[in-house]
């Protein structure tokens, strides 16, 4: 039987700044590239979270999104 791992996503803004930019994203994406689940930014958040769960092996990508701009990370449990 494999446990479940938690885990915690948070997107923090940099040393200068002291809130994320208006409209940024964090987006989940689960092992075929769709969205499983996402956040955004909104006036004065100083940071973006999203708990996360799923077994060994599992793979899964999260994505930084902001205007035209995107950054995605792979990542595997």
């Amino acid at each position: 039987e494999e446990h479940e791992s938690r885990t915690l996503l948070r997107r923090k803004p940099t040393v200068r700044q002291t809130f994320l930019p208006l409209g940024l994203e964090l987006i989940v994406l689960d092992d075929k590239g769709d969205v499983f689940e996402q956040i955004q930014a909104d006036h004065e958040f100083d940071y973006l979270q999203l708990p996360m769960g799923g077994h060994p092996g599992e793979q899964f990508s999260v994505r930084l999104a902001l205007d035209s701009t995107n950054v995605t990370e792979n990542f595997i449990i």
